[in-house]
């Protein structure tokens, strides 16, 4: 795998130069041996392809590159008319664990470059970046189907900008599958605070938290229930999923598995660190969720408000941050 990837890297780059007038190559090359194994390797030797070149992500899985490795090299390419450091950010907090490595070489790269041919700008520029990795961390889990680069994640990450490094699992209904996702990046990232809205807000409430703060929007207290209207249906995610899954179809023996998860005993157990947002002008779960949580939270961990709807927007992201702001540790 190495071997095609080195080839695809040096075919794609052939005859590009740098602004020394250098072969652009020696880049990605460099990137890619700075990789602590195979994948890094042939990740860092492609970073660049589908960005500076005429390869498309569909031509190097036509050529035999490993899915999975096409997936990091989405997130490693900066889209025309994207701001850079929002580039960086959507890397730093998509938990992708090969795009990040590849990101953090290709930035000490170029920011040794930049320092040895005196690019202040540049240096300033990949400086500014690397901050970006060393931050606290606040984790965001998303609702049912949206994904890891939907609005929110960059709404939190906007307004807690030089503060956090906001993460975002990418999750599905599955909550064995995706609380299993989520406790790794966990286990990873160490979160200081863990944010979820609708039905992750469920999984915010039952995954392993650590010490972290926890805030819950309208969370989907009774996923079982509130899930079963979309059995059986081939449903569009709201937003461009980083898997490249645009479609989910929720079946009875996933929705099934909500059954062996006790959400009140989560609760009870986590209350002392966890406030919740909750509309009662709810659309989708009504007031199930405030039902739920008004015996077991205080009053003030229970924002209960009647000027958003199931989606956290307008009013409902002001609530939020207000929130956050009184618990953040910055």
């Amino acid at each position: 795998m190495i071997d095609l990837c080195l080839k695809i890297a040096t075919e794609a780059h052939r005859g590009q130069k740098d602004l020394d007038g250098n072969p652009v190559i020696l880049h990605p090359l460099t990137v890619g041996l700075m990789g602590k194994n195979a994948e890094e390797q042939c990740a860092g030797f492609l970073h660049d392809v589908a960005e500076d070149t005429d390869y498309t992500f569909d031509d190097l899985l036509r050529l035999g590159v490993p899915s999975h490795i096409v997936d990091a090299l989405r997130l490693l390419t900066h889209e025309e008319g994207t701001d850079y450091l929002n580039y960086v950010r959507r890397i730093a907090g998509s938990g992708n664990q090969l795009a990040i490595a590849v990101k953090l070489n290709d930035l000490r790269h170029n920011l040794k470059r930049g320092r040895e041919q005196g690019y202040t700008r540049l240096v300033e520029k990949h400086e500014a970046a690397l901050r970006e990795f060393n931050l606290p961390v606040m984790m965001y889990i998303h609702g049912f189907r949206s994904g890891a680069n939907g609005s929110k994640q960059k709404e939190l990450q906007q307004y807690f900008e030089g503060c956090y490094r906001v993460i975002a699992p990418e999750v599905d209904a599955d909550p064995e599958k995706s609380l299993t996702i989520i406790n790794e990046m966990i286990a990873r990232e160490k979160p200081e605070i863990i944010v979820g809205t609708s039905l992750g807000g469920w999984m915010t409430l039952m995954c392993d938290s650590g010490d972290a703060h926890l805030v819950v929007v309208n969370p989907s207290t009774d996923p079982q229930h509130t899930l079963s209207k979309w059995v059986g249906q081939d449903l569009p995610y709201f937003c461009e999923r980083l898997d490249g899954v645009q479609t989910y179809t929720l079946t009875q023996q996933v929705l099934d598995k909500y059954v062996d998860y006790d959400v009140v005993k989560n609760i009870q157990e986590k209350s002392g660190r966890l406030h919740a947002l909750c509309s009662s002008a709810d659309e989708l779960i009504g007031d199930i969720h405030i039902r739920t949580l008004h015996p077991l939270l205080p009053n003030n961990r229970l924002i209960i408000v009647d000027d958003f709807g199931h989606r956290c927007s307008g009013p409902g992201l002001h609530h939020l941050f207000e929130i956050l702001d009184k618990i953040s540790t910055f």
